[in-house]
């Protein structure tokens, strides 16, 4: 029988090396029991210390196998083998806390800055008049979205832990880039937005622990339910609430003092933890590389799309207009994994905690994908519409060009009195004179003298009346 330090009660730090023993009993029936045992076993022995290195190299819960093998002369004959279950944890840093109070901070304060672009007024009309593209973009966001990535997580086999980071976002869209987008495009529909921000902000209170207790008891790792702290998850994001309704109420009474405020406070300051998240955030979560194969990426690239492509393409089969239908798009493809990251880190423990983050990230890394095919796509469009635009320019240039030149041609037909066959006569007559040669055929040549030819021109099967003196073998010709 083999005995091993109770491992599931025992953290193992990543990138470190620990030395286990474990002690092996047994009963040694005859010689052949022992060989190919450790040199300390001796025929009378029946217990033999010995040990193994264990070296962690990714955060998670892995398996460390053991079989023991008998070495006979003539085979290898397994005589004990089992498996357990270690966690293997990150050690915690001070550069861990600066990373969470952070991206915390970051999150309020894209909290404040939306409350500060909201107006009252325009939130309550949009809430009475815009329910249609509203409900859409709820139910992309709070019923679509998450059913899918439960269905992507499950097709991609993906692990309970990050299939946890990935439900929680898209539990919790939003988070201010949706609407500073919707900005940037121009032809969007701004104050539509503002109200799904609005939205944003209190149905995840709601949406997470609904999503959570429907699903969460399916996402099993090897020794249970991932622990997901619901009530606690819901006290993070309910924080949110505060700096927001605190915006609002300064856009209110103090419309200069939110607009100073977001010019000269919380721009810069978005600015400086941004640069932290990027420089510092890369350092700190750089371990997400090795827990996030091709098929996490692949399922966590598609859920930013998937909402993009459901709630624009839903608003536009209810006919709420193109401007709808890209303030809808843009928002619902928007989640607010720093808000999750934040909650995580605050609420989960380790390993799940880092592993539920590297989900989000995830999500966070393809969030851009979206927009870069919607700019492709503008672009691409662009061009072939100005191809065609020109030519149709062309066309119509040229076409103008040929009227105006009948045009000019008629009226000088009518001033100088002549008919188009008489026009048509004089051009065959500047032919015949351009030629270098004596015109002597029945079909020119009239009469013929000396020195001078007549030649008459027919036109529509008879003569046209003009006629004209040809000198042989010469260039010159007079008009009669």
């Amino acid at each position: 029988m083999m005995s091993l330090l109770p491992s599931q009660s025992i953290k193992y730090e990543l990138s470190k090396t620990y030395n286990l023993s474990y002690n092996l009993f047994w009963e040694l029936k005859s010689n052949g029991d022992y060989i190919g045992a450790p040199a300390s076993v001796r025929p009378n022995d029946t217990q033999v210390a010995n040990g193994f290195i264990l070296s962690i190299t990714n955060i998670g819960y892995p398996y460390i196998h053991i079989d023991i093998l008998e070495h006979q002369t003539d085979n290898i004959s397994v005589i004990y083998q089992d498996k357990y279950q270690v966690k293997a944890i990150r050690s915690y840093r001070t550069a861990d806390l600066g990373f969470t109070i952070a991206i915390t901070v970051i999150s309020m304060l894209n909290s404040f800055a939306i409350g500060c672009l909201a107006e009252v007024a325009v939130l309550r009309a949009q809430l009475k008049k815009s329910y249609v593209p509203i409900g859409v973009a709820a139910g992309t966001q709070y019923l679509a979205i998450p059913a899918l990535t439960f269905g992507l997580v499950n097709v991609g086999n993906i692990s309970p832990e990050i299939a946890v980071g990935m439900l929680l976002c898209s539990c919790v869209p939003g988070g201010g880039l949706g609407h500073l987008i919707v900005l940037v495009t121009g032809n969007a529909n701004t104050e539509l937005s503002v109200a799904i921000n609005f939205m944003q902000i209190f149905v995840p209170l709601g949406a997470v622990p609904l999503w959570i207790y429907s699903l969460g008891h399916m996402l099993e790792n090897g020794i249970g339910v991932v622990a997901i702290p619901t009530h606690y998850m819901v006290m993070c994001l309910a924080i949110l609430i505060i700096p927001y309704l605190l915006g609002v109420t300064t856009r209110h009474f103090k419309s200069s003092v939110s607009e100073a405020i977001l010019n000269w406070l919380i721009k810069p300051l978005l600015l400086l933890f941004m640069i932290l998240f990027i420089t510092l955030g890369v350092y700190i979560n750089i371990y997400a590389m090795s827990v996030l194969d091709k098929t996490t990426l692949a399922m966590a690239g598609l859920m930013p799309s998937l909402g993009f492509c459901i709630g624009g393409g839903f608003t536009l089969i209810v006919r709420q207009g193109k401007a709808s239908a890209k303030s809808v798009a843009i928002e619902a493809a928007i989640m607010n994994c720093l808000a999750v990251i934040a909650a995580a880190k605050l609420t989960m423990g380790q390993p799940d905690s880092d592993m539920a983050c590297a989900g989000a990230i995830a999500i966070l890394f393809f969030t851009p994908v979206p927009f870069i095919g919607m700019l492709i796509f503008h672009k691409v469009k662009k061009k072939i519409m100005y191809y065609f635009e020109n030519r149709r320019f062309e066309k119509e240039h040229h076409e103008t060009i040929l009227k105006s030149f009948g045009a000019i041609t008629q009226n000088a037909l009518q001033m100088s009195g002549m008919t188009p066959e008489q026009i048509n006569a004089r051009k065959k007559l500047e032919r015949i004179n351009n030629l270098d040669k004596t015109l002597i055929s029945d079909e020119e040549c009239l009469e013929e003298g000396g020195s001078q030819t007549v030649v008459q021109i027919r036109a529509g099967g008879g003569t046209s009346g003009v006629e004209t003196v040809a000198v042989s073998r010469s260039n010159n010709t007079d008009y009669l």
